[in-house]
């Protein structure tokens, strides 16, 4: 067998052989075991290839190609966590804040209050406050598109 092409799909047996029929200007792989061969498309290049990729190969890596495409634009959006020790600065920007009980809370960036904490408009219009002793650590978050909206 070629080392390049892959155990027969349909007996799994590795006496193959590459047919260059000239004459009746074909060329495929054939398994001399049980006659399984590839078709000819008038492509006489790349006839390896053609016995390599299956099908169910070609569905799996346009779908591997979507889930790379996919995660990539999810770790974009995914939020970069700053520790509690360092403060946010961009006023009116979404925050999303771990506390130190495990806890989370989220809203705009409204500034530091003169106490030292940060301070951060909720959802339903209040205005909150959290101390930097209780922020286990904070990240800006931007919505993610395609993630229920």
């Amino acid at each position: 067998m070629s080392k390049d092409l892959k155990l027969c799909p349909f007996c799994g047996e590795t006496r193959l052989t590459i047919e260059d029929k000239q004459d009746a200007r074909d060329v495929h792989v054939l398994c001399k075991d049980c006659g399984a061969k590839t078709s000819f498309d008038g492509i006489r290049y790349d006839v390896a290839g053609r016995w390599n990729i299956r099908s169910v190969e070609r569905a799996l890596k346009r779908r591997i190609k979507e889930l790379e495409a996919e995660n990539k634009r999810l770790r974009e959006a995914f939020p970069k966590w700053q520790s509690g020790e360092e403060l946010p600065e961009l006023m009116g920007e979404m925050i999303l804040i771990e506390t130190i009980t495990g806890g989370y809370r989220t809203g705009s960036f409204s500034g530091i209050h003169s106490s030292g904490a940060i301070r951060y408009n909720t959802f339903d219009g209040l205005t909150r406050t959290i101390y930097p002793a209780n922020i286990a650590r904070w990240a800006y978050i931007k919505a993610l598109k395609g993630a229920g909206e």
